[in-house]
């Protein structure tokens, strides 16, 4: 099995937990164990093939195992909220919540130079970051590490998993504050589910268009975020895009769609 394949089955079955109606502890349960089975599957496949380039082995760590790692940051987290949330007034349980994105605040804070690295879209320490040889050369800034094994850990990959989860985190907790006003919206991860092609479109469309960074985005970079965002993996965006050259004489089919779409909503005057 290849991490592709045991991406997509994990995927598939964090999918069918959040679709299975379970109150938000069994959700969260499950969803640790399916993360932990997962993460010991990829860490198996990693042993088995190896990395050819230190580019394999950055990628790994800073893309594919993050994918289970981030939902094992937040389901935890998620889990401990509800554990120790206060049954008394909504007064009280406010007030837990309100300590809580506070002390996601401070996470952000204490890690400013790193949260600036991942927004900003940084490279040039990923080596330092997301290799295991590297990884006693700085201090471990995770000292609560969820998954640690020195042959599957480099210094900043919990980090950040972290960073990514925690977003998910204060989604949550606000949502939380916002029950006794509407009914509580339940965080679901989002997932690609066009073609891989459409994906490549889409992603060249934003590198081309020059709409991120004012133009300065690496299309590597766009890939991550894309990979981050949809927990999906893209492939070989490089032949896919090659492929289509060959097609040059027809329109871009998903993002042609997307503006006939878009253009047949503006005239629609009841939408």
């Amino acid at each position: 099995m290849d991490y592709q394949t045991e991406l997509t089955k994990f995927q598939k079955e964090l999918n069918n937990l959040n679709q299975s109606g379970n109150k938000i502890i069994n959700l969260a349960n499950a969803s640790i164990s399916l993360c932990k089975n997962t993460l010991s599957n990829l860490k198996r496949i990693m042993f088995e093939t190896g990395f050819q380039t230190v580019g394999d082995e950055i990628h790994f760590f800073k893309v594919t195992k993050q994918i289970p790692l981030l939902q094992i940051v937040y389901y935890t987290e998620i889990r401990n909220i509800e554990l120790n949330l206060p049954k008394g007034s909504k007064t009280t349980q406010q007030a837990f919540i309100n300590k809580k994105l506070a002390e996601i605040d401070e996470f952000y804070i204490r890690n400013r130079n790193f949260n600036q690295y991942v927004v900003c879209g940084h490279t040039h320490s990923d080596e330092l970051y997301f290799t295991r040889s590297e990884a006693d050369n700085i201090n471990h800034p995770c000292s609560d590490l969820y998954f640690r094994d020195p042959e599957f850990t480099t210094a900043f990959d919990m980090l950040l998993a972290k960073h990514q989860a925690y977003l998910l985190v204060v989604d949550y907790l606000k949502n939380k504050l916002n029950e006794h006003d509407s009914k509580q919206s339940q965080n679901k991860p989002l997932k690609w589910t066009a073609t891989k092609n459409a994906l490549t479109e889409l992603i060249y469309g934003l590198h081309q268009s020059g709409a991120l960074n004012n133009g300065t985005c690496e299309l590597k970079d766009i890939v991550y975020a894309f990979q981050i965002m949809f927990s999906c993996e893209v492939g070989n965006i490089y032949q896919k895009y090659s492929e289509m050259k060959y097609k040059n004489k027809e329109l871009p089919p998903f993002l042609n769609m997307m503006t006939q779409n878009f253009l047949n909503n503006l005239s629609n005057p009841e939408e």
